[in-house]
Parts: C-alpha cells; sequence; structure tokens
C-alpha cells in the first residue's frame, strides 16, 4: 500500500502538498527548546519544566513517539504517536511510578495492582481485551488533560494515586458526558457530611446550579437485581435536598447485556421519581463492545423525572446536548495526531536549528511517512 498524508481529511502523496506550508518546531517554543538539548528524553523532568500542560508539549510528545522515540512492535506511525501522546499526558499527572507500573506493565513493589488488572485485561476469552485496554488508556490520558483546569481535579488525581483509578475514570467519563463551554463544570471534594458529598456540579447558562451524584459499578460487581434500587437509593441522599440533582451511573457491559437487570433499573428509576423530587434526571452511560470486531460502542441514556417541579427545560437541553463529542474546546487525541501530525512531520524535514546549532541526535530509528489509518 502506497504512503500517503493525511490533514482534515484532505490525502496528498507528498507532504509538500499539505496546505499552509506549516512551520514546526515554532522558533524558541517548548518543542524547539527540547529538541536543541542535549539532556536524554528520559532523563527530563516534564513535570517539574512544565507550569500548565498545553497544546505545544502535546505536540512535542507525539512528536517524539512517532519519530520512534519509543518501539512497540506492530504500531504503523499514528498508533505509536497516539500511545506516546498518552503515555507522557499520564505521566505529567500521575508521575513516573504509577506509570510504569500501570501503563508499561513493569512490576515496581508490585504497586496500584487494581489500577493494572482494569487498565489491562488479561482474559483469554475476550478478543476485545487488548482493543478495551488502548481505549481505556487514550479515554484516561483525554480526561486528564481536558479536566487539568476544572475545580476539584487534584482529588480525583489523589484517588488513582490510591489505585482506585476504576471510581475516578466512571466519574469522568460521566463528567464528559456535561463537558460543554456553555456549562460551568466543576468536581466537588467531599466533606463526610450527609448531601454534601456529591461528586460534582454544573452551572446551566440562566446561573441555576444542579448538582451531580455520580455511581461506578465496577467490571467485577456482579450483577444483581437487588443492588440496583440501593444503588439509586444511596445516590439520592448524597444531594442536597431541594435542589436539582442528578445521578449519573456507569455500568460495565454485563450489567447491560442482562436482560433481567435491564428490566429492574428501570423499574428502580422509576420508584426513586415516585418517592423523591430532588432526583430531576438519571443518565446512564455505559460501554459495549461486540466480539471479534474490534470496536466499541459508547451509549447513554437519559430518563427524566417529569414529577420534579425543579427540573426544567434548560436542565433538559443541558443533559441533552452538552458532552465531549459536542464540545469544539475538548481536545480530541486520536483526532488531533490524524490531523496534526503529518504536519509536524513534514515541517521538522525543513526546520533548521537557530544560529548554526547542530541539533543532537535523537537517538532514534527514521521512519517512513505515516499511512493513514484504517
Amino acid at each position: 500500500m502506497a504512503h500517503h498524508f493525511q490533514y482534515n481529511g484532505l490525502i496528498v502523496e507528498s507532504p509538500d502538498e499539505l496546505p499552509g506550508n506549516p512551520v514546526w518546531p515554532p522558533p524558541g517554543g517548548f518543542a524547539e527548546r527540547q529538541l536543541l538539548t542535549a539532556i536524554p528524553y528520559y532523563h527530563r523532568d516534564f513535570h517539574r519544566e512544565i507550569d500548565h500542560l498545553d497544546m505545544e508539549h502535546l505536540e512535542f510528545w507525539m512528536f517524539s513517539a512517532a519519530h520512534g522515540l519509543f518501539s512497540y512492535p506492530g504500531l504503523d506511525t499514528y498508533e505509536l504517536a497516539q500511545h506516546g501522546l498518552c503515555t507522557e499526558v499520564i505521566r505529567y499527572f500521575l508521575g513516573n511510578e504509577w506509570t510504569f507500573n500501570v501503563i508499561h506493565g513493569l512490576t515496581i513493589r508490585d504497586s496500584f495492582p487494581d489500577s493494572k488488572k482494569f487498565l489491562w485485561e488479561d482474559d483469554k476469552d475476550n478478543p476485545n481485551a487488548s482493543c478495551q485496554s488502548a481505549e481505556r488508556v487514550l479515554n484516561l490520558a483525554e480526561c486528564l488533560y481536558n479536566f487539568r483546569d476544572t475545580p476539584g481535579m487534584k482529588y480525583r488525581l489523589s484517588q488513582m494515586m490510591l489505585d482506585d483509578l476504576e471510581s475516578a475514570v466512571g466519574e469522568m467519563d460521566c463528567a464528559r458526558l456535561m463537558a460543554a463551554p456553555h456549562l460551568q463544570f466543576n468536581f466537588i471534594v467531599p466533606v463526610g457530611k450527609m448531601g454534601s458529598d456529591y461528586e460534582a456540579e454544573f452551572v446551566v447558562p440562566s446561573g441555576a446550579l444542579v448538582y451531580c451524584e455520580i455511581k461506578t459499578k465496577k467490571q467485577k460487581t456482579q450483577p444483581r437485581a437487588q443492588a440496583a434500587w440501593a444503588t439509586l437509593d444511596r445516590a439520592r441522599k448524597q444531594l442536597p435536598k431541594g435542589k436539582p440533582g442528578v445521578i449519573f451511573l456507569s455500568l460495565p457491559q454485563s450489567w447491560v447485556t442482562n436482560p433481567c437487570i435491564g428490566d429492574e433499573l428501570g423499574k428502580a428509576i422509576e420508584k426513586l421519581f415516585r418517592q423523591s423530587a430532588r432526583v430531576v434526571a438519571v443518565k446512564l452511560k455505559f460501554e459495549l463492545w461486540p466480539k471479534n470486531i474490534g470496536l466499541i460502542f459508547f451509549k447513554q441514556h437519559t430518563v427524566f423525572n417529569e414529577r420534579s417541579p425543579l427540573l426544567s427545560e434548560e436542565i433538559k437541553s443541558a443533559l441533552l446536548t452538552a458532552g465531549a463529542l459536542n464540545n469544539p474546546h475538548w481536545v480530541k487525541f486520536q483526532q488531533l495526531v490524524i490531523n496534526r501530525l503529518p504536519q509536524i512531520l513534514a515541517a521538522y524535514t525543513r526546520w533548521k536549528p537557530p544560529n548554526g546549532v547542530v541539533a543532537p541526535d535523537l537517538r532514534v530509528r527514521p521512519r517512513t511517512n505515516p499511512t493513514s489509518p484504517g
């Protein structure tokens, strides 16, 4: 198959045909400074060097990965860039030890065993295990980056460091559903008081505050009919009385594909709405992994409590239209790599270090032009 470049849907045979004749690395910017340093890559402490993670750092990391800084057999250039980008973003937020243990699968004092099991499924009977793991790494890195400035995010990072990654990812997955530029979204740090220990809140354009309680049923949790009501009732109690609240429920595939659980969950939601006006909606989030096709389907379903006087059309609209997929400000790593990497690699071939400085050898093997994914 012939190599070609792709940029914003435009496929060309040569990088010189890419629009705009891009310049990279930007003169005097982060990437150029990194390329001119003699310090080996793995000896650099980006956590101390970078005050605020931004697009220029993402570009340097995906360039470094695509240029062969990492070696993963079987990955094409796009996949390599995406994996390297995700790895470095995670390393920036969660540190070297966590990354080496959980992402690279190395054993350092056997740390973070539950997080490792969650990210890297070792199920010989599951043909989608490797795809699930890659998707979870991508999802984690994207959430860490896009929620990096969200109030309350530091507490979520601390929970991950305590090896409760699955719950923290479940919270962020549900939070993705409310990611929108017109909504002010905040994570809440628990204070140990019933009615005040909800997970998040968001402000709709009129200024009304909506409270969110997020529950995650973990992968290893066996589906049980009676657990549906218990989970919803416990979530209700975490929300403040007399205020509009939304319960987000993240479910594993084993629960969603169990018809008995689906029926019981529907009955539990109806019972909840009859007994509580504070809950204006329940939003379900789940993943489906059809066997042997290597694809994931993210699903969500919102049930509104039409009985509640606290439910407004504005809240309805926010719950139905918000989300990372509809948010132009949400940085999607896969799309970033596809759209931006060809420009960066092409521009790098034309780069001339300033003042006659000879750029040090990156100690990488040259790579061929990236091929279009799929």
